[in-house]
């Protein structure tokens, strides 16, 4: 069975693309909005129903909720969709920590995916499959940890991108 993603990557017409030179990000077409806003009423029906009153705002505070819903192993690689229902909620909450941080679809070597962009960067936080992946190994997770941990990763990278591009414009003639 096809998993929600690719059936939404099939509705754009687009299979998993050849190598590409950059990643190319539009906003978010609306039957991909719509299906991610299928996949958080989905959590927060989970939610709703284990920790009864709990709602999720797209703010850092949906990182305990969210922790509690992994913490009861309600979550498994076989059921790819929830855990990347899961991820599209961390990423909600992410974005709400992170200043600059948006949904946006990107094409790149690895397909159409929505994802996490950061300000006008390629710098990009697919926290979908992220969180897929590390449920698949059965890793545990921290979910407020690794939101501390992207939130400086991103802001360090950022630094590094202006750093570059400033030394990039002094070597020019002329500036």
């Amino acid at each position: 069975m096809a998993s929600l993603l690719d059936r939404i990557r099939g509705a754009l017409g687009r299979a998993k693309q050849e190598a590409r030179p950059e990643s190319v990000f539009e906003p978010l077409p609306a039957e991909v909005e719509a299906a991610m806003n299928r996949m958080r009423a989905h959590i927060a029906g989970l939610l709703g129903a284990r920790i009864p009153g709990a709602r999720l705002l797209g703010a850092p505070a949906d990182f305990s909720l969210l922790q509690q819903l992994l913490d009861m192993k309600l979550f498994d690689g076989e059921r790819k969709d929830e855990a990347r229902a899961l991820g599209i909620c961390f990423g909600d909450a992410l974005a709400g920590q992170v200043r600059g941080l948006s949904w946006q679809l990107v094409t790149d070597e690895w397909g159409t995916d929505p994802t996490l962009r950061y300000l006008e960067y390629t710098l990009q936080i697919n926290a979908p499959d992220m969180l897929l992946k590390r449920i698949e190994r059965g890793e545990e997770m921290d979910l407020r940890e690794m939101a501390g941990w992207l939130e400086n990763f991103l802001h360090e990278q950022a630094q590094e991108y202006r750093r570059e591009a400033a030394q990039a414009r002094q070597g020019q003639p002329g500036h």
